[in-house]
């Protein structure tokens, strides 16, 4: 049913957060699809730049981003059949993400994610 979707697909969710703010590859690469794509808009000012899984992934274990924790507010969480959309806040001490979360659910039942597409603020 949709409800325990919903809450299974949160729990991938705060995985992918909790993963992110502790900088561990081990614990993204769990939750990530193989075809995760993140779409940042207006990172540092640069626009809309596409990242795929292997750049976030590597960003992540080169401290690049990630590493700091986030309050996370999550505004919604829709499922459509094998589909899953989070709208969600995220904060840390100097940013604003605000972001859109999409998952897909495999053949096994098992939900990924699928995409991020934040738009990044300074606080």
């Amino acid at each position: 049913n949709n409800q325990s979707a919903a809450e299974a697909v949160n729990k991938i969710f705060a995985q992918f957060v909790i993963g992110g703010d502790q900088q561990d590859t081990t614990m993204l690469s769990a939750v990530l699809h193989p075809t995760y794509r993140l779409a940042i808009n207006q990172f540092m000012g640069e626009g809309v730049i596409l990242i795929d899984r292997a750049g976030y992934l590597g960003m992540i274990a080169g401290k690049k981003i990630g590493g700091e924790p986030r309050a996370m507010n999550i505004h919604s969480t829709e499922v459509v059949g094998n589909f899953a959309l989070i709208r969600a806040e995220l904060r840390n001490s100097t940013l604003k993400f605000e972001s859109l979360f999409t998952f897909v659910r495999d053949t096994d039942g098992r939900w990924w994610l699928s995409g991020d597409t934040p738009f990044v603020t300074p606080l």
